[in-house]
């Protein structure tokens, strides 16, 4: 019974602490969680789940450069603990195949995603097969091997009814091409356009022209530190935010489900309760409010019992590196 007590009391320590994500010091906000996720696992040592949901929220932080590199660091080593337990959990393999990915480990990163879109796992998500393959093809792309590449961008639209698969397929397949024309071009695109209906990538000059703000567009700039320029203001964002904003860009118009967010944002194993998920909305609308002239909660709209919707009016464009496979991916 006290042990029950204990774990509940944790628990709900780690929900506040996800809702206090802003906090004015990452370093000692990451710091807290570490305590308690180490608690937890002193008491449920064997809850390799806890271990695999706290190293994917490690890998979606880190403002500071150090700080993320750290986290992937950190990250890794509970991937590598969960798989003692588990050495066929793919979910595991799944995440510690981009973080080799992140690290330019291409044969590596090849190894551990193989192993995920062979697998028939029940723990597997569609979204989990597309992107190992995704992710597998930009591996063979960096390998010198499009052909490989672009077969499995095939294996991924099949296994796809989804617009916002479709998309994703589509954001690595423009890297395999990309790559063939800049080698025989010999002028690299190092950015990614995305907009609702077309990716299209750009060279650095394109990038720093189309970044502008512009009256046409609501743009998320990542070429650096994520900035969003609204029609009113312009208002620099913290990765996590980022992540939510742009998980409701790629839905619109669509209402994005709550359980979709929590996966997408935050990663899966852990419950993460949707009034952690309503007070980063909720931040991200504070964030957003001086951008537009209209009320924020008639841009990002709350669907009862749903979910959260991006209604602006203002068609959005998104830049981003080709290498920032976080947000490409």
């Amino acid at each position: 019974m006290e042990k029950r007590r204990e774990l509940e009391r944790l628990r709900e320590q780690l929900n506040q602490w996800l809702a206090e994500e802003e906090s004015d010091n990452d370093w000692e906000w990451i710091r807290r969680g570490e305590e308690i996720v180490e608690r937890l696992s002193q008491l449920e040592p064997e809850n390799k789940n806890l271990r695999t949901w706290f190293a994917q929220v490690l890998c979606r932080y880190g403002r500071d450069i150090k700080l993320k590199k750290r986290n992937f660091q950190k990250a890794r080593t509970l991937f590598e603990e969960a798989l003692r337990f588990d050495p066929e959990d793919p979910v595991c393999r799944y995440h510690l195949g981009h973080l080799e990915l992140y690290d330019r480990k291409w044969r590596k990163a090849i190894q551990q995603l193989e192993f995920v879109w062979k697998s028939t796992h029940q723990a597997l998500k569609p979204y989990h097969y597309i992107r190992a393959l995704c992710s597998s093809a930009i591996a063979y792309n960096q390998l010198g091997d499009p052909k490989k590449a672009l077969e499995l961008l095939d294996q991924a639209e099949k296994k796809t009814d989804s617009h916002l698969y479709q998309t994703e397929i589509d954001n690595v397949r423009l890297q395999v091409n990309v790559r063939e024309k800049a080698e025989a071009e010999k002028d690299e695109c190092l950015f990614l356009l995305i907009e609702e209906n077309r990716r299209l990538p750009i060279t650095y000059g394109e990038a720093c022209e189309l970044a502008e703000e512009d009256d046409q567009y609501v743009i998320l700039d990542m070429r650096r530190n994520a900035v969003f320029h609204g029609p009113c203001d312009s208002v620099p964002l913290p990765d996590r935010l980022v992540k939510l904003l742009q998980c409701l860009l790629k839905a619109a118009p669509n209402v994005r489900e709550y359980s979709d967010i929590r996966a997408e944002v935050w990663g899966e194993g852990e419950d993460v309760r949707d009034d952690v998920v309503k007070k980063m909305i909720e931040k991200l609308r504070k964030r957003l409010a001086s951008c537009f002239s209209e009320p924020i909660d008639q841009i990002i709209v709350n669907v009862r019992g749903r979910g959260y919707r991006w209604e602006c009016e203002i068609p959005y464009r998104i830049i981003v590196s080709q290498d920032d496979y976080e947000y490409v991916i």
